[in-house]
Order: C-alpha cells, then structure tokens, then sequence
C-alpha cells in the first residue's frame, strides 16, 4: 500500500537528519545538543540539495530538480520515497508492516533550551505532516492520534521565523475546548533550521472518545524567549471508544 504518510501509531523515533545546519547531537539519541544558535551557517539551511542526500532530508527543506530518492525506515521492512515537489522535499511511505504505516519523525529532547531573548523572531504552529511546513488555518479539521492504550492525542510542529534560530528552545503548550483547559505541557525540543519535528500532546476532555461529532480546540503555544502562536482546529470525536 503506497500512501502519503498519516500517524497511525505512537511510536517514538529520533530523526533520520534532515536540513544542514542542524544540531547533530541530542537527548535519547547521543551527547546533549547545546542551546545556541543552529550549528553551522544558518545560511545552509536555504541551500537546496541537488542530489539525494545520504540521509533522509527534513520534510519541507529546500531541493531543486526531478529528484526521487528512496531510503529504508528504521523498522527494516518499509521504504520512504522522497520527492522534489514545489522547490521542498514531500515524503511518502511504501507499507508492509501490519497495523498501518510508520511514522514521521518525531521531535527530539534537548539541553539546555536556550534562556536569551530572540529578538525580531516569530512563532507559528502547523500540521506533523511530511510536507512542507504551513500554519494551520482557522478551523482546521485534524486528526488526532489515538494511543495503543486509547489515550487521545494531538500533533503539531513550530516555526521559529524572521531570526537565526536557536537549537534547542522550550516548547510550553496548552489546549482548550468546551471550557475545560488541560495541564501545561512543557518539552525541550531541537529545531531544524528553525523548524521542529512532531510534538505529541494528550487530549485530556472527556467525552471525545466516545462522542461522535465535530469538536473545537484551541491550542495555544508559548517558545521561551521568542514568542507565542495559537490556532482554532477541530477534530471528530469517537475514535477511542471501544466499550
């Protein structure tokens, strides 16, 4: 089955390598990555590769010509295509596997996040797909990820624009629907060249697993020392009830 890749599963995986100018060390993945600026030229990250990397490259970073490139998932058994498409690499994913295709990359921990103040920058928040990355549009209808122990969860990726990036910034993040407001959630997540990876956040309001109609959320993110971004989305309910 050929399809472009949806999260089907909670999985949590390091990134294969993606836009130059990222930090090449992590949490869960090696040494520690530092909580400075991108390492590098930050001038790379608008350098587009030519020709196939070695590694699987960031969704989204920058690519120039009919360029195709195929590279096998960490589970061994399924193969990412990809594709030049619009001046940006878009990935899709050949599954084999039962129980639905693998996942994108998900974001990586980091320390320390970096403490200063980034001035001029800006913040968006958009969908954890293996596109390009784009803000959500109002009333977006997404969907969330439904836990192997039925938890309920929401996906997202940030930008950091208009400034040279840090490398590792703190992601503080809540969630709002129907006048319940969840618990702060609170990550130290790398950036790539500006840009994280998927950022899961449990969606904790009752209900929603078994009520099968539209809901509305309001999710609101803060970067520390950079900035904040909101979106309104909705979702449908009823994908977690099995009683």
């Amino acid at each position: 089955m050929r399809a472009r890749i949806a999260v089907l599963v909670w999985v949590s995986i390091l990134s294969p390598g993606g836009c130059r100018g990222e930090p090449a060390d992590r949490v869960d993945g090696g040494p520690t990555a530092d909580g400075g600026a991108d390492a590098g030229d930050p001038a790379a990250c608008l350098e587009p590769d030519r020709e196939c990397p070695a590694d699987r490259p960031l969704p989204g970073a920058p690519c120039e010509g009919e360029l195709s490139c195929e590279y096998l998932d960490p589970n061994g058994a399924d193969t990412w295509t990809y594709t030049c498409l619009g001046g940006g690499w878009d990935a899709q994913v050949e599954c084999t596997l039962d129980g639905g295709c693998p996942t994108p990359p998900l974001a990586e921990s980091c320390r320390p996040a970096f403490e200063g103040t980034l001035e001029g920058a800006t913040v968006a928040i958009g969908p954890a797909d293996s596109g390009a990355f784009r803000p959500f549009e109002a009333g977006e209808m997404v969907d969330l990820v439904w836990g192997p122990q039925g938890a309920p969860m929401f996906t997202f990726r940030v930008q950091v624009g208009g400034a040279d990036a840090p490398a590792c910034v703190r992601v503080e993040s809540t969630l709002a629907s129907e006048g319940m407001t969840s618990p702060m959630a609170r990550s130290d997540v790398v950036l790539h060249c500006g840009q994280s990876l998927g950022i899961f956040l449990i969606v904790p309001f009752a209900g929603i697993d078994c009520e099968e109609r539209v809901f509305e959320m309001d999710v609101a993110v803060s970067v520390q020392g950079v900035g904040t971004a909101s979106a309104r989305v909705r979702f449908m309910g009823g994908g977690g009830c099995f009683g």
